[in-house]
C-alpha cells in the first residue's frame, strides 16, 4: 500500500466518546479567518452580523457575523467566487449556512461544493449542490451539507486536501435583479477529523510511515495521561494509560496496513490526534 507521508494535528474540543463529532472549519466571526479564504466577486463583500434585503433585515449577537456578498448595482453581471482548501481527511459530513436572495427565484442558483486533492494536486473526487432563493424563508439560513464518503473507501488512502466552495454566476444575462449571498459557520463532523494547524504539538512521531517500531517522543511539556490507536472505522484497537515516560515504541507489524490515528488525550481536555500509514 502506497501512503502518504503525512503528519497532521487536531485539537478537538470534546472527548472520544461520541460516533460523531462537530469540528468548526469557519464561523465568519473574526476578521482574520477572511483572509484565508480566495474571494473573487463584481459586488461588495463584508462581513457583518446583520444584513438588510428587501425590507427584510436579521441581525446576530455584536461577536457574531456573517460573509456577506451583495450586488449593490442591480447588474446583470453580478457573480462571486468563495472557496479555500483545508488539510481536513477524513470525516463523515460536512454542512454550512448559506442564503442566497435573488429576484430570478426562477433560474439563479448558489453552487456550494467540496473537492478531495491528492498530493500532487490533482482532484481526486467532487461534489456540488445547488441553492436556489426560493429554497428559503426571510431571515433563516438554510443548512445543507454532504454526506462524505465513508471511512472505508479507498479515496481517504489517496486524499490529501479538501477544498470548500461556493459560486454563483447568474442564469440570464439579460435580467438586471437584486441578488446578496449570506454563508456562515462551515463545520465538519467526525471523531477523527484532522486539520493541520501549522504549530509544534510537542508530540513527534517517527518513522511514518512505518512497517516495524513506532517511536513516540512528548516535549514541550506534553505527558499525555491517556493515548488511543484507532482504525478508519473508529475502532479502538490499543490504549495507552498511566503514561509517565518522554518516550514510547509501539510495535506495529501485526497490524494491517493501511491508515491510523493516534489520539492524544491531554490533561487540560484537550485531544491532539496524528495520522499514521502502516505498512507490511
Amino acid at each position: 500500500m502506497n501512503c502518504k507521508v503525512l503528519f497532521s494535528v487536531i485539537i478537538l474540543f470534546q472527548s472520544y466518546s461520541s460516533i460523531s463529532q462537530k469540528y468548526i472549519l469557519e464561523t465568519f466571526d473574526s476578521k482574520e479567518f477572511i483572509t484565508g479564504w480566495n474571494i473573487s466577486t463584481t459586488g461588495e463583500l463584508k462581513q457583518t452580523n446583520n444584513y438588510f434585503y428587501n425590507n427584510v433585515s436579521y441581525n446576530k449577537p455584536s461577536l457574531d457575523s456573517f460573509l456577506v456578498i451583495k450586488d449593490t448595482f442591480g447588474l446583470a453581471s453580478f457573480r462571486f467566487s468563495v472557496y479555500k482548501k483545508f488539510k481536513v481527511i477524513p470525516a463523515r459530513s460536512i454542512t454550512f449556512y448559506v442564503k442566497l436572495f435573488s429576484g430570478d427565484t426562477i433560474f439563479d442558483k448558489l453552487r456550494c461544493g467540496y473537492t478531495l486533492y491528492n498530493r500532487a494536486g490533482k482532484q481526486i473526487f467532487y461534489q456540488e449542490a445547488t441553492s436556489r432563493p426560493s429554497h428559503y424563508l426571510p431571515g433563516i439560513l438554510g443548512s445543507p451539507g454532504f454526506q462524505l464518503p465513508d471511512y472505508s473507501d479507498s479515496i481517504w488512502q489517496m486524499a490529501d486536501s479538501m477544498e470548500i466552495s461556493f459560486r454563483f454566476n447568474p442564469a440570464r444575462l439579460d435580467t438586471i435583479v437584486s441578488r446578496m449571498a449570506i454563508i456562515d459557520g462551515v463545520s465538519l463532523s467526525s471523531p477523527i477529523a484532522h486539520f493541520y494547524a501549522g504549530k509544534p504539538s510537542g508530540i513527534d512521531i517517527f518513522p511514518n510511515p512505518v512497517s516495524e517500531i513506532l517511536h513516540i517522543k512528548f516535549s514541550n511539556g506534553i505527558v499525555p495521561i491517556q493515548i488511543n490507536l484507532i482504525d478508519l472505522y473508529g475502532r479502538e484497537l490499543t490504549l495507552f494509560k498511566n503514561i509517565t515516560s518522554s518516550e514510547l515504541n509501539l510495535n506495529v507489524e501485526n497490524y494491517k496496513a493501511g491508515l491510523y490515528f493516534l489520539h492524544f488525550y491531554l490533561n487540560d481536555g484537550r485531544i491532539l490526534s496524528k495520522k499514521i500509514c502502516f505498512r507490511n
